[in-house]
């Protein structure tokens, strides 16, 4: 029970639409969304952990996990708006999509410390000094946030489509869409000559602007018949989730400082 600890969520949204219809087959609809989550994540325990096993088996696990207490907070606000036109036959839309996270992800790993036990024996007497033995913690690094970081996201979105219909029995879409993820930096630079070397610098964070998608699809309902053929094309661009950013932040050999002891330099 000590090695585990309640996960909680509390999500608040708010969410607001205006629809609005003009003359000569215009529309519009505009939608806006507040959003806030808040997950703890507590811990049973304030002793340190212990794994023990045997013959190379996890046999017990005691102690508070190596990541809680933690948490994460996202406050999301969000405008899209679609207009609509429709002419003949054809339906055209075009809008944008416009979304910010500002988010707070503590994650503190191995900071309440772990020991690790090769053998019940071994966990009998209290220190792991034997073989392959050892005990692990981490601390936030000098003059940086340590496990705290601030991944942010900035998201803009465009697109148009037409839906043309040639015949009654058929309809063509076709369109384009462009996606822009532009992420706050680390912040913390890990000066390693042999990083540099690499051309690795863990406090950039390049954007991807060719986020081109563009779409086809076309469906087919023969007349007296009670079905439908569908087919479609596109290219689609996932996100980057605020999680992975965040590792990338504290992981950097600077943010987080990990130490282990092995031998008589175990604390007990």
């Amino acid at each position: 029970l000590e090695h585990s600890g309640a996960s909680l969520v509390m999500t608040r949204t708010l969410n607001a639409s205006l629809v609005g219809e003009w003359r000569g087959g215009l529309f519009n609809e505009l939608r806006a969304q507040y959003a806030r989550d808040n997950e703890p994540g507590l811990a049973n325990s304030e002793n340190p952990e212990a794994v023990v096993q045997q013959s190379g088996a996890n046999v017990l696990f005691i102690g508070r996990n190596n990541f809680s207490p933690r948490g994460n907070t996202i406050d999301r606000v969000q405008v899209a708006d679609m207009l609509t036109w429709v002419r003949g036959a054809h339906q055209v839309k075009t809008g944008f999509d416009v979304q910010f996270d500002r988010v707070r992800n503590f994650f503190p790993g191995y900071f309440s410390g772990s020991y690790t036990f090769r053998s019940l024996a071994s966990f009998s007497r209290g220190r792991p000094d034997q073989p392959n033995e050892f005990y692990q913690q981490s601390f936030p690094g000098p003059g940086t946030s340590g496990a705290v970081s601030t991944p942010n996201i900035s998201e803009y979105s465009v697109f148009a489509q037409d839906e043309w219909r040639p015949r009654s029995d058929l309809a063509i879409n076709f369109g384009w869409r462009y996606d822009l993820m532009a992420t706050e930096g680390p912040g913390v630079r890990n000066p390693d000559p042999q990083l540099a070397a690499a051309d690795l610098d863990t406090g950039r964070l390049e954007p991807d602007v060719n986020n081109l998608g563009p779409r086809l699809g076309v469906a087919w309902s023969p007349r007296d018949r009670r079905y439908v053929l569908r087919g479609g094309w596109g290219l689609f661009y996932g996100r980057t989730p605020a999680l992975r950013l965040g590792a990338a932040s504290s992981n950097n050999g600077i943010n987080i400082v990990s130490l282990t002891f092995t031998g008589q330099s175990v604390p007990t």
